[in-house]
């Protein structure tokens, strides 16, 4: 049970309106009954859905959910959340509205396009986590489907190595040290001298 997308962001002109698409996705294995959307305070004047409440949301589906978007005279900033609630169970997509004067949106900037295919019709993977996308990601009917390959995200290894220098200098370090100080320290034994003695 989530939103598609999880966050975003929305920039536009001052005193005008817009309109976005979000999708609530049922990822588990009943269906969903009677899921009530809500938002923050701090959203109410700008937002509007397209629905308050969804009935019904069968097990590895969706649902699209219009957002309209109305912005202030000036401009400003306002962060907030939509909520999606069914019984106990909770979905959050956190949003952040810009207003601005003079905004000129770039092109294809308007919705995100969900097909009606699942990832499996498109051919597609569902990227596990810890796993990220190695071609181009599109919005499925199930989820969020990769129709390249999914590839483990590596770790960095700039530690293990600075790690291994470290090492690696201390033990040349040592060497040196060892040889610099015990070379003067060896003295050749003369057995005639000793002898005389």
């Amino acid at each position: 049970f989530k939103f598609e997308p999880s966050e975003f962001d929305v920039s536009m002109p001052t005193d005008s309106e817009t309109k976005r698409v979000i999708y609530l996705y049922n990822t588990g294995e009943e269906t969903l009954r009677n899921i009530s959307l809500s938002m923050s305070d701090s959203l109410e004047p700008y937002l509007l859905f397209s629905v308050e409440e969804i009935e019904e949301l069968k097990p590895d589906s969706n649902d699209k959910i219009e957002l309209y978007l109305s912005s202030d005279y000036e401009e400003k900033m306002i962060e907030g959340q939509i909520t999606a609630r069914e019984q106990n169970l909770y979905a959050y997509s956190a949003i952040t509205l810009s207003f601005i004067k003079d905004y000129i949106p770039l092109d294809g900037e308007e919705e995100i396009i969900v097909t009606t295919k699942t990832c499996e019709e498109m051919n597609g993977v569902i990227c596990e986590e810890g796993e990220e996308c190695s071609g181009e990601s599109v919005y499925a009917k199930d989820d969020v489907c990769c129709l390249g390959t999914c590839k483990k995200i590596e770790k960095s290894s700039t530690g293990k190595i600075i790690g291994w220098m470290i090492v690696i200098a201390v033990i040349v370090f040592l060497i040196w040290f060892f040889k610099k100080k015990y070379r003067g320290a060896k003295k050749s034994v003369d057995l005639l001298k000793i002898g005389k003695k």
